[in-house]
C-alpha cells in the first residue's frame, strides 16, 4: 500500500524476558532521538486497555509482560529506521519472575486455564479390564509457524473529525479489528473503518492476533494526528503472534489380540500460550477429533489449555482436528508395535 500523505512510523519496544514485572520505562534518550514524535505506553491508551475474546489481555502492559517480545511501549517517528533506532533506546527495568516455557512444565506445575472439555462413553474402567492387550503412554506433536509471506501490518489514518479513524490492515477478522480499536480509542465503533481489500496469507494466523497491530497502530495516529504505518519484520511477528498449538497427550489404550480398540483414557493438554485467545475453540476440536476414522470403544477424554510465558497461541489451518489425530495416530503406532 503506498503512503498516506506525510504518514509516520512505528516500532514496539519488546520484552526482554518472558515473565517479569514492568518496574520503570525510560523513554527520555528515545524522545531525544531525531525523527521521534512520540513513546507512548499503557498510560496513553485513552479508552480500555484490556482485549480479545476472553478480556484477558492488555495492549500495552500496565505491570507485568508475559512473554518475550510482548510490545512494552511503542515508538513513533518519521521513518521506519528511526523508530526502530530510537525503540533500541527505551530502557526498561524489569523484576525478574519464574517462567513456565513448554507443555509439559505447565502440566507438572498446574499452570492450567480452568475450563476443560470432556468427551465421555461408556465404562473405561471396564472395558479396560476385560482388554487382551493395555499400554499406556504419552504423544507431543510441537508448534508451527504460519509463516504467511506477508507479514502483520496496519497503516491508521485519523481522518480529522469526531475520532474518526481508517484502518488499512492485514487481517482475517475486519469487525474485530474495528471494535477493539474503538474500545481502546474510546469512541463508537462506527467511527472507525477497516478496510482490507487483500492479504499476503493468513492461515488463521491473522484472525485475532491481527488486531492487536492494527490497534496498536491506531493508538500512534490518535495521539499524533496523522497517519502511522505499523508493519512488523519477521523476527518481531514471530515472537509477538501465536503460532500452532503444541499438544502434549497422556494415555490407556485396551484392544483385543487382533488390534480392535476396546477403551481409551486420554488426557489431552495444549500449549495457549499466555492468554486464552482461540485456545478453547481449537482444544473443543481437538478433543472431538481424538477418535479420527477409528471406533474406539468406551472413550474418556478429556482436555485442558495450559497457560505458559510464551506468545499466546492462536487459529492454524484444521484449528486444533489434527493435533487430536495426530494424538491417537502416535498411541496407535506404539500399541501396533507392542502387539506385534
Amino acid at each position: 500500500m503506498p503512503a498516506v500523505g506525510a504518514e509516520l512510523h512505528m516500532a514496539l519496544v519488546p520484552s526482554a524476558h518472558p515473565h517479569a514485572h514492568v518496574l520503570k520505562v525510560d523513554t527520555a534518550e528515545a524522545l531525544a532521538m531525531a525523527g521521534v514524535k512520540c513513546v507512548l505506553t499503557h498510560e496513553d491508551v485513552p479508552g480500555s486497555n484490556i482485549w480479545n475474546i476472553f478480556h484477558d489481555e492488555e495492549l500495552l502492559p500496565s505491570r507485568t509482560v508475559h512473554h518475550v517480545g510482548q510490545p512494552v511501549a511503542l515508538v513513533v517517528a518519521a521513518t521506519q529506521r528511526q523508530a526502530q533506532a530510537a525503540a533500541q533506546r527505551v530502557h526498561i527495568t524489569y523484576e525478574v519472575l519464574p517462567a513456565v516455557l513448554t507443555v509439559r512444565d505447565a502440566v507438572a506445575q498446574g499452570a492450567l486455564f480452568a475450563e476443560e472439555r470432556k468427551l465421555v462413553r461408556g465404562d473405561v474402567d471396564a472395558a479396560l479390564a476385560a482388554s487382551d492387550v493395555t499400554l499406556s503412554g504419552t504423544s507431543y506433536c510441537g508448534a508451527q509457524e504460519h509463516f504467511y509471506l506477508e507479514t502483520m501490518g496496519a497503516v491508521a489514518v485519523p481522518k480529522g473529525e469526531n475520532g474518526e479513524m481508517d484502518l488499512y490492515a492485514s487481517t482475517q477478522n475486519p469487525t474485530e479489528a474495528q471494535m477493539v480499536c474503538a474500545e481502546a480509542l474510546g469512541v463508537p465503533a462506527a467511527r472507525i473503518v477497516c478496510h482490507v481489500k487483500r492479504m499476503g496469507g493468513g492461515f488463521g494466523g491473522k484472525e485475532s492476533r491481527a488486531v492487536l497491530v492494527s490497534t496498536l497502530a491506531a493508538l500512534g495516529a490518535q495521539h499524533t494526528g496523522q497517519a502511522v504505518r505499523l508493519v512488523l519484520d519477521r523476527d518481531v511477528d514471530m515472537q509477538m503472534s501465536g503460532q500452532r498449538h503444541p499438544f502434549y497427550a497422556t494415555w490407556t489404550v485396551g484392544a483385543t489380540r487382533t488390534g480392535e480398540l476396546r477403551a481409551l483414557r486420554m488426557r489431552l493438554y495444549s500449549n495457549g500460550g499466555f492468554s486464552h485467545d482461540l485456545s478453547m475453540g481449537v482444544l473443543e476440536r481437538a478433543v472431538s477429533h481424538v477418535d479420527n476414522c477409528y471406533r474406539l470403544g468406551a472413550a474418556d477424554i478429556v482436555g485442558r489449555v495450559c497457560r505458559t510465558n510464551t506468545q499466546s497461541n492462536t487459529a492454524f489451518r484444521s484449528f486444533g482436528g489434527c493435533q487430536g489425530m495426530i494424538m491417537t495416530e502416535s498411541m496407535l503406532c506404539e500399541l501396533a508395535d507392542h502387539i506385534n
